[in-house]
């Protein structure tokens, strides 16, 4: 979860001049860290820079160069031994833990990169040490990997750069961060606002700071995929889905239905000629899986035509580029499952659109069936 703090305007009322100044804001802010660390049920906290974390509104885009290839990634700093890693929820790579780079020493030269980089890379060598340019001639070094990190929920993992701040810079003491907290995973995180929340108004004010508000991290990623549509845009086409898919299931159960029905005097004379009725059910269903494996084989070659002529991939070079290695992205496994996927469903409408009329037509007496025709 975060926590918004803020200082008092001057001129106000709790406003006091003699803990304005540099000194007395980094005494203080620390001191308020200090009782955020201390308090009941909190495990860890950090610091997030310029509000750029996963999920926030704000990006910030760069290119990071490995010789003379550039990967755009998504780029925002942290401050060693902050337990940064831990807070965020980010595990290590290549050997790495999320404890050790939360220990690390590192040097403002170096970086942490996401593990799903030296896949664009291609050349199978690992990114930890490894010297790197990033654009404008200034070497540095990977300093760590962490395991690919979802920027946004409804995305796939984007290649990410977290550069190093060596120590907190003094313009933030005035900017004021944001505050991350992660509780103690036994901890009911509704249970655990309520009760911050009455402390937090009580306890948390420090010199000119104090604790504005604190949010979870769920509710800052509705909000946010809120005001960029995305939540609007999932609903309908969920809604679209179910409404498209649930009517094909009914015309496709609904068309072999009536087709099997309208078969009456067909199943009656197979019954007069000693046919046996689990043979005669049997046999629709292999005629109906028949059609509709044609039908699917019919339906992916025309589809396969499409795809060739407009390509079977897309590129871009935005930072939001997906990549390349995530099956979704490969035409032909993405292309297969959904063919399996759509295929079985199929076979399960057409079943019981069979099964159930077939059942009922092969366990009448030959002469009422053809009787009735």
């Amino acid at each position: 979860m975060y926590k918004r703090q803020d200082s008092y305007p001057a001129g106000s009322e709790q406003f006091r001049a003699e803990e304005n100044d540099t000194l007395a804001r980094k005494a203080n802010f620390e001191r308020l860290l200090n009782k955020l660390k201390h308090y009941e049920g909190v495990k860890y906290t950090t610091f997030i820079l310029n509000e750029q974390y996963p999920s926030a509104l704000s990006i910030s885009n760069g290119n990071t160069m490995f010789d003379t290839i550039p990967v755009r990634t998504i780029r925002f700093g942290f401050i060693p031994h902050t337990d940064y890693f831990r807070t965020m929820g980010m595990e290590g790579a290549e050997g790495m833990t999320a404890e050790q780079l939360d220990s690390r020493d590192f040097l403002w030269t170096e970086s942490v990169l996401t593990a799903d980089i030296s896949q664009r890379l291609k050349d199978g060598k690992p990114l930890y040490g490894r010297r790197l340019g990033n654009g404008d001639e200034e070497d540095y070094r990977v300093g760590g990997v962490i395991a690919p990190v979802r920027y946004r929920s409804y995305m796939q993992p984007m290649p990410i750069e977290l550069y190093v701040y060596e120590e907190f810079p003094d313009y933030m003491y005035y900017y004021i961060p944001l505050i991350a907290l992660r509780i103690d995973d036994h901890l009911s995180e509704k249970v655990f606002l309520h009760h911050f929340r009455e402390w937090m108004n009580k306890e948390l004010t420090v010199g000119n700071y104090y604790v504005k508000s604190v949010q979870s991290f769920s509710d800052i990623q509705e909000q946010h995929e809120f005001s960029e549509g995305i939540t609007n845009q999932y609903r309908l086409n969920l809604a679209l889905g179910i409404f498209f898919l649930v009517n094909l299931c009914l015309g496709v159960a609904g068309t072999f239905w009536m087709q099997t029905r309208s078969r009456r005097e067909e199943v009656g004379i197979m019954l007069s000629f000693g046919g046996n009725p689990s043979h005669i059910t049997r046999l629709l269903l292999y005629e109906g899986w028949i059609l509709t494996t044609l039908g699917t084989l019919t339906g992916c070659l025309l589809y396969l035509q499409y795809a060739l002529r407009d390509g079977l991939y897309t590129t871009c070079n935005s930072a939001e580029e997906a990549m390349p290695a995530y099956w979704i992205n490969h035409f032909g496994l993405h292309f297969t499952a959904v063919t399996l996927i759509v295929y079985l469903l199929l076979l399960i409408v057409v079943s019981i659109g069979i099964w159930m009329p077939a059942h009922k037509l092969s366990r009448i007496s030959p002469v009422d069936a053809l009787r009735d025709e």
